[in-house]
């Protein structure tokens, strides 16, 4: 987030697909993957619990 704006300056996204040199390297990427589509679906539940109340209250 800090370093978006600043030109020359790009980020790359890499999968555990992406990561060859070794094996720990790999997983260290996946458990991120896995850490951040966790998040994702922890929000995602927190968005619809709280729109089910909204409209519950009415």
């Amino acid at each position: 987030k800090v370093l978006r704006h600043v030109p020359g300056i790009n980020m790359v996204y890499f999968s555990d697909q992406d990561v060859v040199r070794h094996d720990l390297v790999g997983r260290i990427v996946k458990a991120y993957d896995q850490y951040h589509e966790r998040k994702l679906a922890g929000e995602t539940a927190e968005t619809n619990a709280a729109s089910k109340e909204h409209v519950a209250k009415g």
